[in-house]
């Protein structure tokens, strides 16, 4: 029998999400391998959202944590992390609730991004009694998404946090998301020089922390010793990842089940399994099947995923395949639970926790 085959599937509800904690516990012992030091691995819990898997990193030995949401950071908190770092720039209603959290779990170490003295300005303003607002400054090295360019107007924004009373400066964050090159050594060579233009700084401010990196880099940042790296899908892995970053090792370990529901002709087949279930951006196949020929997506909807093999197929109407989505993050954002398998059973589940939690 196959890692991710169930011994009975009859009564698993398709199209299911199915996580197997001992190939989760594989990959974080991984990633805590390649980085080296414990103390210099943040990972990103934007892949899991799941209070249970946050706690078997946290039993894992890992202490610091990077969020993409409050929702993200309260469930750490919960789940027993020391320090966790929102990476987004808080705004609207975001850091008065960030100031609650704070007060709420004050055996959590809580700070957030900054790129411009507004956003300091808004954390400064709202801080609760005699409380400190950490922050690390998000900078743009070439993914110019957030975050702001090494150069004058970065000192500037130094000094302004440097001055405050309510606020006060950790590091910098720097996510050189734009970095993907398969060649390992192309993606090292890549990510230092849009990491040079820093050099200054952390040389300038040897106090500043600097956490960098993400799933693509998070080895390359592992060789500097004053670093954190930020990886997050590997505790999970998916095929985008699997399928440039094979060197990593890591295993799947978060599978999709979906049933035949309608057959067309020998290679082409519908499955529950839409958008709605499976993230759907980049480029075909969002899924792919394991122990199966290549296919073509045809249609791909709300609840229907229409392919075409390239042979024939000896599938009927309520056939089950399992396989893995080309992204996992989104994937897992759009299920409320996920099967927990243990010896090809399914033993429990575990909520999609961010998913309920209110501020």
């Amino acid at each position: 029998m196959k890692w991710y085959e169930l011994t009975n599937p009859n009564f698993l509800d398709t199209p299911a999400l199915m996580v197997h904690p001992n190939r989760i516990v594989s990959n974080i012992n991984r990633a805590k391998e390649i980085v080296g030091d414990i103390n210099r691995l943040r990972p990103h819990v934007k892949t899991h959202k799941m209070l249970e898997v946050g706690k078997l990193q946290v039993e894992q030995g890992i202490k610091k944590f990077k969020c993409a949401t409050l929702a993200e950071a309260k469930m750490m908190a919960q789940a027993g992390a020391e320090n966790i770092l929102i990476a987004y720039q808080l705004v609207g209603p975001r850091p008065t609730q960030l100031s609650k959290l704070k007060l709420k779990y004050s055996d959590t170490t809580f700070s957030s991004l900054v790129d411009s003295n507004s956003g300091v300005d808004n954390l400064a303003n709202v801080a609760l009694g005699h409380q400190q607002m950490s922050v690390y400054i998000d900078l743009n090295l070439g993914h110019h998404r957030s975050g702001i360019q090494p150069g004058e107007s970065l000192n500037e924004l130094i000094n302004y946090i440097r001055n405050q009373k309510n606020v006060k400066l950790i590091g910098f964050h720097g996510y050189d998301g734009h970095i993907r090159d398969e060649d390992v050594d192309r993606r090292i060579n890549q990510s230092d020089s849009a990491f040079e233009a820093l050099q200054p700084f952390l040389d300038k401010h040897p106090d500043l922390l600097l956490v960098a990196g993400g799933s693509p880099t998070f080895a390359v940042h592992s060789r500097y010793s004053n670093r954190d790296s930020s990886p997050g899908t590997f505790v999970f892995w998916d095929h985008g990842y699997e399928s440039k970053f094979p060197q990593y090792q890591f295993q799947y370990a978060a599978v999709l089940g979906t049933r035949v529901i309608s057959k067309l002709d020998n290679r082409t087949f519908c499955f529950d399994l839409g958008y709605k279930h499976v993230a759907a951006e980049g480029a075909h196949p969002q899924i792919i099947f394991f122990d199966t020929p290549k296919y073509q997506q045809q249609i791909h909807s709300e609840e229907h995923l229409t392919v075409k093999f390239e042979e024939d197929m000896q599938l009927q109407v309520g056939d089950i395949l399992y396989g893995v989505p080309r992204h996992i993050c989104p994937t897992v954002a759009l299920y409320p639970a996920a099967h927990v398998v243990r010896d090809h059973e399914i033993d429990t589940s575990w909520e999609v926790t961010v998913r309920n939690i209110s501020l």
